[in-house]
């Protein structure tokens, strides 16, 4: 789950998110998704399921994630995959 000091931010990716894939992709490759710490300098990082699920957002929807995190002002971004839970 996301970091409570970071919910409003991961809901306005969210919402810039779900207005430019269709519904079945946001919910599923984005909805699995978790922000998990924000990181000098304004780098958003992510969690993923699974190393098959971050190479794919990657592949797919790095130029999306980009306009994402600049549409809420953060620069960049990074992917990062966990096994345990979050």
């Amino acid at each position: 789950e996301t970091p409570a000091e970071l919910q409003p931010l991961w809901r306005d990716l969210l919402a810039y998110l779900e207005t430019r894939v269709r519904p079945a992709s946001f919910q599923a490759w984005f909805e699995p998704l978790v922000l998990v710490a924000v990181e000098e300098p304004d780098i958003l990082c992510l969690w993923a399921p699974n190393t098959a699920h971050a190479d794919w957002v990657e592949e797919c929807y790095d130029r999306l994630l980009t306009q994402a995190c600049q549409a809420v002002g953060y620069s960049s971004y990074r992917l990062t995959v966990h096994n345990e839970e979050v």
